[in-house]
């Protein structure tokens, strides 16, 4: 595990130029700046969508992509997603 790095905590992310990950149409990223919104991708555009309050982004919800409330576990699996991604460099 790399210094100082929290899984629980998206601030500790070793986060990658968004412009360096391919996405397709309809396709989501994180918002390393706020956690309570997401982007999607529309007409090769990133289009920053809100959550609603005390929510945050799960793209790994397996109905498809929602916001969620917190729960234990949420963030080492959304972490996951976004080093899969290649949005987050793995620090584990």
């Amino acid at each position: 595990m790399a210094d100082g790095f929290d899984i629980n905590d998206r601030d500790t992310w070793a986060w990658n130029d968004v412009h360096g990950v391919a996405v397709k149409e309809d396709d989501y990223l994180l918002n390393p700046l706020n956690a309570g919104s997401y982007y999607q991708v529309s007409k090769g555009v990133l289009v920053l969508q809100p959550c609603g309050a005390s929510t945050v982004f799960d793209p790994t919800f397996a109905a498809g992509p929602t916001c969620s409330p917190p729960a234990d576990g949420l963030e080492a699996r959304i972490y996951a997603w976004a080093v899969a991604r290649g949005q987050v460099t793995d620090q584990r």
